[in-house]
């Protein structure tokens, strides 16, 4: 923690590389996946990260908001920071989306221009739950997009995880292609069965989509690519008309 976000990110990666840690090392490793206090600072350190480290991305997890809601005013002013930095916000609801929609709206209500990703299906367990619903109603705010990915988190079924076809489905119709990114949640989905090939050709091999949706999500999963792999994928051909 003492060495930093990017230290904590590096943890994150070398806990699901069993083969690379120390068994003892392991479980204080893991831990770093969903249990890591809030980084002091607030907005200063926010702007500092982006303006001197080069930070791109900022994610909300609403666990470490300590005894408050995401949209409180230290959250609101960092929320705000990212809309005039350019920055996106993530938001990693692993509890569970239906606990934080309200706040999550009204952040969005407070600063309409910063643009925002909904990670996992927003960890939304089937289009017959409600919270589904919930993140349905976000399309109407124009700086919403959604991370189609780690797909076994979601589903109760092996690759190609048919049971979200129709979460989906859905979200295509609410949101457009343009506004769905499509991620394979490396590294932690090397443990799952089929691994990261698997979790890259979930949609193509699910069925259901034009070559034209494939080809605009596509081209957005080739730039998540580089950043989780390290480098450029060859995408594979289009499906046959």
């Amino acid at each position: 923690m003492e060495l930093g976000p990017t230290y904590v990110k590096l943890g994150q990666i070398a806990s699901c590389r069993r083969e690379l840690v120390d068994t003892e090392w392991a479980p204080p490793l893991q831990r770093l996946q969903d249990q890591v206090p809030a980084f002091p600072g607030g907005e200063a350190e926010l702007r500092r990260l982006v303006a001197e480290e080069g930070f791109r991305g900022a994610r909300f997890n609403p666990a470490l908001f300590e005894g408050e809601e995401m949209d409180c005013g230290v959250g609101r002013a960092m929320f705000r920071a990212c809309g005039e930095l350019g920055v996106p916000v993530g938001f990693m609801t692993f509890k569970g989306f239906g606990l934080y929609f309200e706040s999550i709206r009204a952040l969005l209500d407070h600063s309409p221009a910063t643009p925002v990703i909904i990670d996992h299906f927003g960890f939304c367990r089937g289009e017959g739950v409600p919270e589904f619903a919930q993140l349905l109603q976000l399309a109407g705010h124009p700086q919403v997009h959604v991370k189609l990915s780690a797909f076994f988190r979601v589903s109760s079924e092996q690759a190609p995880f048919p049971d979200t076809r129709g979460m989906v489905a859905q979200l295509l119709e609410a949101f457009g292609p343009e506004r769905l990114l499509l991620g394979t949640d490396f590294p932690f989905v090397e443990d799952v069965e089929g691994g990261y090939a698997a979790a890259a050709g979930v949609l193509r091999a699910q069925g259901g989509l034009s070559a034209a949706e494939l080809a605009s999500l596509r081209q957005v999963f080739d730039a998540l690519d580089v950043r989780e792999r390290g480098s450029p994928r060859t995408p594979p051909p289009p499906p046959a008309p």
